[in-house]
């Protein structure tokens, strides 16, 4: 999936350019630590079947969400939770446009807090493309629904 992996930086590339003053590089291990973290996902049904999903740490999705806010001082849960959401839900779109077509995306959902996990139930991972900005992680998944045998009543 090279293709999806470099529409995905691309996709990046413009956000960025157009929402942060901050720059925003591919690479590092994606590995998101231990500090509380912040996952948005926005499933995509039709043709292709799967979700988009980000995943950061609350620091980087307390900046990210005071520039696209355009606030002063540090943003409150709520702020980041809506920020983190659209900015799946650009991502989504953006891909949705470069998949299996008609397909449509869902309602974002967030995630907030110190420890969870998240997973999204029958779905493998597509691709998985890690970045940086403000020297921080910040995960970019594609995943699919698994294709197995149709359940009977």
């Amino acid at each position: 999936m090279t293709t999806l992996r470099s529409d995905i930086e691309s996709i990046a590339q413009m956000i960025w350019e157009s929402l942060f003053e901050m720059p925003i590089t591919s690479g590092g291990d994606g590995e998101l630590g231990t500090d509380p973290q912040l996952t948005g996902v926005v499933h995509l049904d039709g043709a292709f079947q799967g979700a988009v999903m980000i995943e950061c740490p609350v620091a980087l999705g307390s900046k990210l969400t005071a520039a696209m806010i355009h606030g002063q001082g540090a943003p409150g849960s709520e702020d980041m939770v809506d920020a983190l959401g659209e900015l799946t839900n650009m991502f989504a779109g953006n891909l949705k446009a470069l998949l299996a077509k008609p397909s449509a995306i869902s309602l974002p959902t967030v995630v907030f807090g110190p420890q969870y996990e998240i997973g999204v139930v029958g779905a493998t991972v597509v691709v998985r493309v890690p970045f940086r900005c403000e020297e921080q992680p910040l995960v970019v998944t594609v995943l699919q629904r698994s294709v197995g045998p149709s359940p009977t009543s």
